[in-house]
């Protein structure tokens, strides 16, 4: 009876194990998912009327339960201001690291602190430091900052089209843009970049409405994999529309949100490509603000 019981524990175990395996991605197994918890996420805004930067936490996912999306403030607002009272305009990726309980930000181009690095608790105490370019030849256009969550490095996406040699995922040191060895072709517009819960990236490259889910290595910046996205992840309106991607450790799937402002309204999904598993594909419109990046709680 002692031994049947043993046997009984030990089985569930295993089967508990090999649910956490699934769910982390790692080894190639198939991402599984929790339905009955919810998803949450932090979402970084852009106004398209006065460009100004904004943080909010969503709570829930078109296939997951009703969203609801609530300013994120300490004390004031919700606005991205310095801690001199300059309000920062497009600022382009965000993380949460929990290690130091704080949030890390990027800018690009279009800021008027453009590639900076964003530092806050409080959005309206933002502190501003210039990235540093640490691989000659790189221009910058920093976008969707990422933490590793087995490594704690930071990750984020390089844009600048007119060379491949920019088309890249780079890692910081501190405020230094460290280049991962290999670039990424000009014909990948990437506009998301997302960790697993077991440290795999990700980037959405977009084209229009739709979008390709493509691995990348860490260690080398290359494509590992690559998969269509099963549904739109945007309307109808920019060639290549900003936008979120986030990986949601609850539901095991990605979660999007795009920036367009020419456009109409902008459309939540959530979604899993046929490589890693789906095809999953759920979309509701309207019910998040104009989003640029994700960061994981």
């Amino acid at each position: 009876m002692i031994i049947a019981v043993l046997l009984v524990i030990a089985g569930c175990k295993k089967h508990i194990n090999k649910e956490k395996d699934e769910i982390s991605g790692e080894g190639g197994r198939t991402e599984k998912s929790d339905a009955t918890c919810t998803p949450t996420m932090y979402s970084l805004v852009v106004d398209p009327g006065n460009t100004f930067s904004y943080m909010y936490k969503v709570s829930g996912s078109p296939g997951a339960g009703p969203v609801t999306q609530t300013p994120y403030f300490i004390g004031g607002t919700n606005q991205l201001i310095t801690c001199f009272g300059v309000p920062i305009t497009f600022a382009s990726g965000i993380t949460y690291d929990p290690d130091l309980d704080i949030f890390i930000g990027v800018t690009g181009d279009a800021s008027n602190f453009p590639n900076h690095i964003l530092r806050f608790t409080d959005p309206n105490c933002v502190t501003v430091t210039p990235a540093v370019i640490g691989c000659a030849g790189l221009n910058l256009d920093l976008s969707d900052i990422e933490r590793d969550p087995v490594s704690g490095n930071l990750y984020a996406i390089n844009r600048h089209p007119a060379m491949m040699f920019n088309n890249r995922i780079v890692r910081f040191d501190g405020n230094v843009v460290v280049c991962l060895p290999m670039s990424l072709p000009v014909a990948y517009h990437m506009r998301g970049l997302a960790f697993n819960c077991g440290g795999q990236p990700s980037v959405m490259d977009v084209a229009g409405t739709g979008g390709t889910i493509r691995r990348i290595n860490k260690m080398t910046g290359g494509q590992i994999a690559f998969g269509p996205y099963p549904g739109n992840i945007a309307p109808a309106g920019a060639a290549f529309p900003e936008m979120g991607l986030h990986w949601d450790c609850c539901i095991g799937r990605f979660i999007t949100a795009n920036y367009d402002p020419i456009g109409p309204i902008p459309i939540m999904t959530d979604g899993l490509p046929t490589f890693l598993g789906g095809p999953i594909y759920n979309v509701n419109a309207g019910v998040l603000r104009y989003t640029v990046d994700f960061a994981r709680p």
